[in-house]
């Protein structure tokens, strides 16, 4: 290991990528943009972690089975450990959580969230995501100002989850107040927030429990029988099994979705002829949708280990070393996107990293581009709007999101069309 920082002084890189470094929140593409040039196969003396940047080392990586996911239990449960903590709640989930998982319980949880979300047909989902979708936008158009992400981006994927899992209404709800800073697990956080993601987790874990408990006895199929049916062992281990598995699915698969939609909605007020663009021409929104995937990279980053020495940049990873691929940067790369840093939804779409790639490619990929495109033909109908005040992210590094975007509707749309073009 002390041969990788013989090339360069470990002073030197210290100050090049600070991965927490707050700006990284709500722009981290200069950052991005530096680590390509100066050094996109850089070690982090902080985190003690390689750190990739160009799209062709994060694309090799994403595709190399010596590459595989790294165990976040293990850190979690060293790190109770040693603080005298119970942190039982967050490694349930955290044994869940299929990007953690490899071989065959990778597997197996992947084939049981596929059957979840695709348990319901195409035409029948299209419809349940455009009904929601026609009731969030119908009491839009009634409103002057309003926050975009609490009434539009934040409830559409989640109630689109809850009724493939088969959840209550009310259930969504208490569910996204006790999950709001579940992904921050991912980022590595104070102990105080690893205490409030655990106890609430456990919450909402026993509410899942109940539900799936609910499910199995009625006999009636749901996307929480499926996967209580997926389970095994004795009735209390397969409940807990499947209450982690629905958390994971929920939350993590809409909380995305959501980011997605939240930067769709700050598309059209930063370019305002888009919307009309894709009114006249419809077909414009699965662009729009892949492109502002690949801008804003919901997901910024995925970690590996490496399992067999290899060679990147000139730099050989050795087994045991840990990998960091910056998706966000990938998808921004000038060596693989002209003009990586605008959207253009008039050239073909370019394949993207947004959603990870190899066997790890996100399961929910297909459902979250079929929600942008819906979301993207009801908001494009609505009045144009434009800023009421200061947007708010949030807190994460990995997952890449806006937590409250206040808008207003726009008196005179014509003068500002004028402006743009």
């Amino acid at each position: 290991m002390e041969t990788m920082v013989s090339a360069i002084t470990e002073g030197a890189l210290k100050d090049l990528f600070d991965p927490f470094d707050e700006s990284l929140i709500v722009e981290p593409y200069a950052h991005y943009h530096r680590l390509r040039s100066e050094d996109p196969v850089h070690w982090s003396p902080l985190l003690r972690v390689w750190v990739l940047s160009r799209m062709e080392d994060v694309k090799n990586v994403l595709n190399d089975r010596n590459f595989e996911a790294v165990e976040a239990t293990k850190y979690i449960s060293e790190l109770a450990r040693r603080a005298g903590r119970d942190y039982s709640s967050l490694i349930r989930v955290l044994d869940a959580t299929l990007f953690y998982k490899e071989g065959p319980a990778h597997q197996k949880t992947r084939r049981t969230i596929s059957k979840i979300i695709t348990r319901i047909p195409l035409s029948q989902i299209k419809s349940i995501i455009n009904d929601i979708a026609t009731l969030l936008s119908a009491k839009l158009s009634t409103l002057f100002e309003y926050d975009a992400i609490a009434e539009f981006a934040e409830p559409l994927p989640h109630y689109v989850m809850a009724h493939i899992l088969g959840l209550q209404k009310s259930d969504v709800r208490t569910l996204n107040d006790l999950l709001t800073q579940l992904t921050l697990m991912l980022d590595g956080c104070t102990l105080e927030v690893y205490d409030n993601i655990n106890a609430k987790a456990g919450i909402a874990l026993d509410l899942l429990q109940s539900r799936i408990a609910e499910a199995a006895n009625s006999n009636a199929e749901s996307g929480l029988s499926d996967i209580y049916n997926g389970t095994s062992g004795s009735q209390s281990q397969r409940l807990a099994q499947a209450a982690a598995t629905a958390l994971f699915t929920y939350r993590v698969g809409a909380e995305t979705t959501m980011a997605l939609v939240g930067f769709l909605i700050r598309a059209l007020i930063e370019r305002p002829s888009l919307r009309q663009t894709i009114r006249d021409n419809p077909t414009f929104a699965q662009t729009a949708v892949s492109e502002v995937l690949r801008l804003e990279s919901m997901v910024q980053r995925a970690l590996r280990v490496c399992t067999q020495a290899r060679v990147i940049g000139g730099k050989t990873i050795q087994p045991g070393d840990r990998v960091m691929l910056l998706l966000g940067s990938a998808n921004r790369d000038p060596a693989a996107f002209a003009a990586p840093d605008d959207l253009n939804i008039k050239q073909q779409a370019k394949p993207h990293v947004a959603f990870g790639g190899g066997h790890h490619y996100c399961v929910g990929a297909s459902l979250a581009q079929l929600e942008g495109c819906i979301a993207l033909e009801h908001l494009v109908k609505l009045p144009p709007i434009e800023r009421a005040g200061d947007e708010k992210w949030y807190a994460g590094r990995s997952i890449r999101r806006l937590t409250y975007l206040p808008v207003r509707v726009v008196q005179n749309f014509g003068a500002v069309l004028d402006d743009v073009q």
